[in-house]
């Protein structure tokens, strides 16, 4: 809720990104039953929402390996910027399970014939094969993963308009499951809306001035 802060950077705190519940989560699990998974599920659903729905852009700084719960938290981001040395995958299907959380949203990430091929063969992809795939936005060596991730968010901070990310990113919130019609006169709406904001009417008079602007 920062006015001041315009990007979020998500990363792991050790050496990898994350590599989903561990042990100790799934031995309580054992226990649950119907309707403690869902509420369970709920859980990380909501979590999956509010960083795709952020009216501020998330990148992904995946300095290690993304499985799981891991690579689901990366492909809501709306950047992922990865290690040569990071992998990404679902492995459920080798256990039994089924990656039902993440497939909403892979699917709009990378279309359903490469999201089928990740999750039925639970696949492991190498950071190079997810970029290939969609999932990744840039791949760096470990040593330069800083460096590319603040290429990135300094661009982001320094010349693109937070009131234009912002509504962005309800769009890209709001669009899906709307009728085409319905989606036409939502997006007149929020053409009109974005040129009524403040950062709206300044990108308009720097356009006429040809004035160059530092957001």
């Amino acid at each position: 809720k920062d006015p001041m802060v315009k990007t979020v950077v998500l990363t792991g705190a050790g050496s990898v990104f994350c590599g989903g519940e561990g042990i100790e989560y799934f031995t309580r699990t054992l226990a649950y039953d119907f309707g403690q998974h869902v509420e369970d599920a709920k859980m990380y659903i909501r979590l999956a929402q509010i960083i795709y729905s952020l009216r501020k852009p998330v990148v992904a700084k995946v300095n290690g390996l993304a499985h799981g719960a891991g690579c689901l938290l990366a492909t809501v981001c709306d950047y992922v910027v990865a290690s040569e040395k990071a992998s990404f995958g679902f492995i459920e299907a080798h256990h039994g399970l089924i990656p039902a959380l993440a497939l909403p949203f892979l699917v709009k990430k990378i279309g359903e014939g490469r999201a089928r091929e990740m999750m039925l063969r639970g696949h492991i992809v190498t950071a190079a094969q997810a970029k290939v795939y969609g999932l990744v936005t840039a791949v760096a060596p470990p040593e330069y993963l800083d460096s590319e991730v603040a290429q990135i968010t300094t661009e982001l901070c320094t010349q693109v308009s937070s009131a234009s990310m912002g509504l962005m990113k309800e769009m890209f919130a709001t669009l899906d499951g709307m009728k085409l019609s319905e989606s036409i006169d939502y997006a007149a709406n929020m053409h009109a809306a974005a040129r009524m904001t403040d950062d709206g009417k300044k990108g308009v008079a720097a356009i006429i001035t040809r004035e160059k602007l530092t957001w």
